[in-house]
């Protein structure tokens, strides 16, 4: 049962990690997940889920489906990867 906390998809950035590992717990996975999604949008600076490798895939296919990725953080990283400059 999905719970009234992540009922529209939400934006990852900007969640904490306690928000993180809820949103993952209620997907059915460890907290250690939501670590894991801590390090790939604050660490590295992905704005890709599909590229969080080391995310199971059908984990990361729950993660399309509920959530995404937009803000500042976001467009910096986009930038860097195809070398444009903010």
């Amino acid at each position: 049962m999905a719970s009234a906390a992540f009922a529209e998809p939400v934006n990852l950035l900007g969640l904490e990690r306690a928000g993180l590992e809820a949103l993952v717990q209620e997907l059915g996975s460890k907290p250690f997940r939501g670590r894991q999604l801590m390090h790939w949008l604050y660490k590295r600076g992905e704005g890709r889920i599909a590229e969080m490798t080391d995310l199971a895939k059908d984990f990361r296919r729950q993660l399309v489906e509920r959530a995404y990725i937009r803000g500042r953080h976001q467009e910096v990283a986009a930038a860097r990867r195809c070398g444009a400059g903010i």
